[in-house]
């Protein structure tokens, strides 16, 4: 075997291609990860503000079923290597991990360059070689052997595992140069979108209250026809200088994405989710007729911030040098209705450059999800964000990422 010849190859080191790399050099394989950014796992150093979510603190069955279309996809590898085997794993090579109230699961020291030197240094104990700042140029098989051309030259291997990310994050270097691979042997590619997104929308109201934060909003994603298109667990809201973002808008944005048919253009909030209607009216109703007198302006509605319900009482069509007492069950109605469904049109998202995934990508149709092994070409593994899954903010999508690339590891 020449110097330039391997067992297997894996392009991309990410989250996908670090757990790659440990289980296919664990094995004894002569395994080589070419990855064209001159650091190794630029997107996790990034991820959660430079923290790293690393997982979810639920079972393998609770995260899989955040994924939707690929719930059943992911069960197998998530069963495989589930959150607290990655809690393990990252805790074994010495770093210290903690389960926020959200469930979301980081490193105790917050630092994402604490989880990226952990699993780099995992895979590279195991055995497997790097290549930064190489670009893989093209990729071809030919008599039994994968070839991929980079600017220095050209590496075999028996197997080639793509773990090259979507187009989320472009300058992280996932420009979605595996898909035009993929396609070469054959493997259809879902239209690529962006997914946890900011959201943009033109109304000015929501503009001027850039900053400020919704700890509990619950919100859903409707289309043009009103059908309910998509919906997210209530989180947290931020409004923008462009519209909205923070999870909820975030966890949304992916229906907003869609082309034509089944997009949502309106967003849907309910700023008091804990609450039902029928009590909201009811505990309007009792402070109304304890007040009378007192302006709508200074009714208060724990816990709205004072300038939202400002904007949302100018949504509802409502004086706000209203007395209580000449409020009206319509107006009383169109105040509740804006504070538990009000609906804002939106008109894009961030796009790529902003989104944290990427949604769409391989077909998971033509994939094995036992092995990871493409079902068109032998000896082609793909895994990560490569693959058509994406989920909620919270750990899931890394997740899926190190469970995908651990498989592929164990069986290229």
């Amino acid at each position: 075997m020449s110097e330039d010849d391997w067992d297997v190859i894996i392009v991309g080191a990410g989250a996908a291609g670090l757990f790659a790399a440990a289980a296919a050099a664990a094995r004894g394989k002569r395994t080589l990860v070419i990855e064209k950014n001159r650091k190794i796992g630029v997107k996790i150093l990034m991820s959660g503000g430079t923290r790293c979510n690393v997982t979810h603190d639920c079972s393998p069955r609770e995260l899989t079923k955040r994924f939707a279309h690929a719930r059943k996809f992911l069960e197998f590898p998530v069963g495989r290597l589930p959150p607290e085997e990655i809690v393990s794993i990252v805790n074994s090579e010495g770093v210290a991990t903690k389960s926020e109230s959200t469930g979301k699961i980081f490193p105790a020291s917050d630092s994402a360059v604490d989880v990226r030197d952990a699993l780099l240094a995992r895979a590279t104990a195991a055995g497997a070689q790097f290549r930064a700042g190489t670009a893989v140029i093209d990729v071809d098989f030919g008599q039994g052997r994968f070839a991929c051309r980079t600017e220095s030259g050209s590496v075999t291997a028996g197997s080639l595992i793509l773990t090259t990310g979507g187009k989320s994050f472009p300058g992280c270097g996932t420009t979605g140069d595996g898909y035009a691979w993929a396609e070469k042997f054959g493997h259809t590619v879902v239209l690529p979108r962006p997914a946890l997104t900011p959201l943009v929308s033109q109304s000015e109201w929501v503009r001027r209250l850039s900053g400020i934060t919704i700890e509990t909003c619950g919100g859903i994603a409707i289309a043009d026809d009103g059908r309910v298109v998509g919906e997210a667990v209530s989180s947290s809201l931020l409004f923008t200088h462009t519209g909205f973002s923070g999870p909820l808008a975030m966890n949304l944005s992916r229906w907003f994405t869609l082309s034509r048919e089944g997009r949502a253009t309106c967003l849907q909030l309910d700023f008091l989710p804990d609450e039902k209607s029928e009590r909201f009216s009811a505990r309007i109703m009792e402070h109304v007729a304890g007040h009378p007198k007192q302006i709508v302006a200074n009714m208060p509605v724990d816990p709205l911030p004072r300038r939202l319900l400002d904007e949302l009482l100018q949504v509802a069509g409502i004086p706000a040098d209203l007395k209580l007492g000449e409020l009206g069950k319509k107006r009383l109605a169109a105040m509740v209705d804006s504070i538990k469904a009000c609906r804002i049109p939106v008109g894009d998202t961030r796009g790529f450059a902003k989104a944290e995934v990427t949604a769409g990508g391989v077909s998971l149709d033509e994939v094995d999800n036992r092995t990871m092994q493409s079902r068109l070409q032998p000896g082609l593994f793909l895994a990560g964000e490569i693959l058509d899954f994406d989920g909620p903010i919270g750990g899931y999508n890394f997740q899926a990422a190190f469970s995908t690339g651990h498989l592929a590891g164990q069986n290229a």
